[in-house]
């Protein structure tokens, strides 16, 4: 499996002739796809974890171009109904399906206000947000998208864990540590750190995190803009 990283929480992923997208969505600063149309061709599936533009804004055109299915939280579909996509799989927290021999399961996910702390009563999610566990060669790939701490992963499993350190709108990068902690993965991939957009900046300490990670014995993989790694 070859996972390739674009910034923001934007990923492709290529295993056994399948290509998936996580989150295509736009530069908040360029406007610009996060992942360059070249990398749009043969996409088979494309996941989306909420509804901000930097994360759900170039769904729409490739699923059109590329006729592929879509994956999402059930609270996106007065979202895609309005902008017409085709061929897409709503999910819950906790339901599993299988689109394209890819079984996927929803895990619950809550996008932060501000600088996002842990919350207590959780409720509905205006951004319409969700997890993903699928699993890819016998690996549990989980990415829980721009969420806070929720105590509700304690018993999930996952080989590779991509999660935001970020700290606006996410866990910041000492609550990303204890969600790792909590779910002892494998390997983490850090997401949603080192950029800026108006009064929004992510000052995530990346490399702190990877020293903590390491004390702790998992693996720690920080991957730059079009950085790829082999699994």
């Amino acid at each position: 499996m070859r996972i390739t990283y674009y910034r923001q929480n934007a990923f492709k992923i290529e295993s056994a002739g399948k290509q998936i997208l996580l989150d295509p969505g736009r530069s908040l600063s360029s406007f610009r796809s996060l992942i360059p149309k070249k990398e749009w061709e043969g996409t088979d599936i494309i996941l989306v974890t909420h509804r901000d533009p930097d994360h759900f804004g170039l769904v729409p055109t490739i699923a059109s171009r590329c006729s592929c299915d879509v994956v999402c939280g059930s609270g996106l579909r007065p979202l895609m109904e309005k902008k017409g996509v085709g061929r897409v799989h709503f999910l819950m927290p906790g339901e599993r399906i299988e689109v394209q021999g890819l079984e996927i399961l929803g895990i619950r996910a809550l996008h932060g206000p501000g600088k996002a702390t842990e919350l207590g009563d959780v409720g509905d999610d205006p951004k319409g947000s969700i997890g993903f566990s699928m699993r890819i060669e016998e690996k549990n790939v989980v990415n829980l998208g721009d969420t806070v701490f929720l105590e509700a992963w304690k018993d999930l499993q996952a080989d590779i864990l991509m999660l935001p350190i970020g700290g606006y709108f996410t866990m910041n990068r000492k609550e990303a540590a204890r969600a790792a902690k909590l779910i002892r993965p494998g390997m983490v991939i850090p997401t949603h750190f080192h950029w800026k957009i108006g009064p929004y900046v992510h000052p995530a300490r990346v490399k702190k995190f990877a020293e903590e990670m390491s004390a702790e014995g998992i693996r720690c993989e920080v991957l730059g803009r079009g950085e790829s790694i082999e699994v």
